[in-house]
């Protein structure tokens, strides 16, 4: 049987700090602390942003690397999730959708 679920993606660069910590780390705790089951992490090799500018030639190697934090969950455990996000972080690229899970 099919259950409805939200997939979130976050985007942000590995090279992000947070408040108190790389912004990354800040992420994940508050999702755990939320309750979601867990999430993956992807690090680019190449992209690029609003800008335009490209990144990931050898000279941003070093740390600033595009990164997407994906997760999904039940849509009110992912509103909260999300707005809790906004809350702290208010400058987060953030989209999601609604997909279909078979478990």
């Amino acid at each position: 049987m099919d259950e409805e679920i939200t997939l979130v993606r976050v985007y942000l660069k590995e090279g992000d700090r947070g408040v108190h910590k790389r912004l990354l780390d800040e992420i994940l705790e508050l999702l755990h602390a939320q309750g979601v089951g867990g999430a993956t992490v992807f690090r680019g090799v190449a992209g690029f942003g609003g800008h335009g500018a490209a990144e990931g030639d050898l000279l941003h190697l070093a740390g600033n690397l595009p990164m997407v934090v994906e997760f999904f969950a039940r849509p009110d455990q992912v509103e909260t999730a999300v707005d809790a996000l906004r809350q702290h972080h208010p400058g987060l690229h953030i989209v999601h959708w609604r997909a279909a899970a078979r478990r």
